[in-house]
């Protein structure tokens, strides 16, 4: 398996530059993978802990580039949670960050830099060659389902994202995402294919450390999730550097209506491009892109298929095909033997084409409620009041609809648009006011948690 190998061995750019302001160029890191091959054979799963660091990402390539499976875990996951983990999953390694090598008591097989290498006691299990990546999908840890991705899978979209993008070795990012989340994931993959450069660091944009960083070096693109962009409005959207910029990119859902209009305005006066971006962790993870401002006649819209995918509508649900989509879920290791390639994804996305041809998503099909025979998209319902400004979280259950939010006077402007769009009234409605919508780790609205306070 080489899919990074010739980027690394051949590029002498000045690629990776930390927290500290080290410099790394690919030759570096293709002689530090070496070593790792030369003085090592590891078989079987990894349990990473991921980090924006060059140590991790160096352990990173090396699992990749040697085809070994790796289960990627959020630097923030608990060491109960990772117990919990390492009991489900049974792996053979660790790979973990040095400040917590202590709370696992396995065997040290090297140390490289701030990450230690640790060998567990299980014994060996059967894990279908395809899988490169357990990759989370949203959930606590102890429920959450894991994607089986494919190094085929990761070549694909890598290659696709490259291309629409138009990703060249004089272009540069800053690291906003952690590697755990497939779309942190995908952007480490896109520049180092491209040999591209990466200021990898671990401080938020609410840090002025981060700031500081970014200001030192030419950042070419920006990549966020809707709070990234929410925050930089109210931070301000004049602290991008203009003059560098070529493009910014969002995926994670989508933005309301108010911050995306504002974005496309900042992105059209600076003549700067940006990409809306939407996908799953399921599809490894992009399946389509809209360019802005050239389609801001399609606002909402999720846009072009990138290449060699599709997308149709059957019975108001999103279907995508294409080589990028994954072979299933998994619960633990009892089920890493198997890896089904269909080549089909029911998105769980309901929406519509326009005469266009541009798909516009509504809600999720397991978002849809009947009450007194009439459909209700919770999804919808949500998003509309969103966009004036009220923003809460929607259940229903049996004949009511329960909405939570943290502003009780709303009350009679929510009661009046469900009357007024929906024919539904106030014996149908209740309100929980709570200090705080609960989001999930992907900072989506966690509606199991909602469902347990009713309990």
């Amino acid at each position: 398996m080489s899919f990074f190998f010739n980027t690394i061995s051949s590029s002498r750019n000045k690629s990776f530059i930390t927290d500290g302001e080290i410099s790394y160029d690919y030759k570096d890191i293709n002689k530090k993978i070496k070593k790792l091959k030369k003085n090592y054979k590891i078989e079987g799963l990894i349990l990473n802990i991921t980090k924006n660091t060059i140590d991790f990402l160096i352990g990173y390539l090396y699992f990749f580039e040697t085809s070994k499976p790796q289960l990627l875990i959020d630097q923030q996951t608990g060491v109960k949670s990772i117990l919990q983990l390492i009991r489900r999953f049974k792996p053979n390694y660790l790979f973990v960050p040095n400040n917590i090598k202590n709370e696992f008591n396995y065997k040290k097989i090297f140390e490289f830099g701030k990450y230690v290498l640790l060998k567990t006691n299980f014994g060996k299990i059967k894990i279908n060659k395809n899988i490169a990546f357990l990759m989370p999908t949203s959930g606590s840890t102890g429920d959450q389902k894991f994607a089986k991705i494919s190094f085929d899978n990761i070549k694909s979209n890598t290659k696709n994202i490259i291309k629409y993008l138009k990703l060249k070795n004089n272009d540069c990012t800053i690291t906003t995402l952690q590697p755990s989340y497939s779309y942190g994931m995908s952007i480490l993959n896109t520049h180092i294919l491209a040999k591209s450069s990466i200021i990898l660091t671990d401080k938020t944009l609410v840090q002025k450390e981060f700031w500081e960083l970014y200001k030192k070096f030419p950042v070419t693109n920006f990549n966020g999730v809707p709070i990234l962009y929410e925050f930089m409005i109210k931070f301000g959207l004049n602290n991008f550097d203009k003059d560098n910029l070529k493009f910014l990119t969002s995926a994670g859902g989508a933005l309301d209506q108010k911050t995306l209009i504002e974005i496309i305005k900042f992105c059209e006066e600076n003549k700067i491009k940006y990409y809306s971006m939407y996908g799953q962790t399921e599809a490894s993870p992009r399946i389509s892109y809209l360019l802005y401002p050239k389609y801001k006649n399609k606002i909402g819209s999720i846009g072009k298929v990138i290449q060699g995918g599709s997308l149709l509508i059957k019975k108001n649900e999103i279907i995508y095909k294409g080589s990028n989509i994954f072979g299933g879920y998994s619960n633990g290791h009892k089920d890493l033997k198997r890896f089904k390639k269909n080549g089909i994804l029911k998105t769980g996305d309901i929406g519509y084409q326009d005469n266009d041809g541009f798909i516009f998503i509504t809600g999720r099909s397991k978002r849809i409620a009947k009450l007194f025979g009439v459909r209700l998209n919770l999804d919808l319902i949500e998003n509309n009041l969103k966009n004036k400004n009220i923003k809460c979280a929607i259940i229903s259950i049996k004949s009511k609809v329960i909405i939570f939010h943290t502003n009780k006077t709303n009350n009679k402007k929510i009661l009046k648009y469900l009357f007024e769009e929906f024919k539904i009234i106030k014996t149908n409605v209740e309100f929980k006011h709570i200090k705080q919508i609960p989001k999930t780790k992907n900072n989506k609205i966690n509606y199991n948690e909602l469902e347990k306070k009713l309990i």
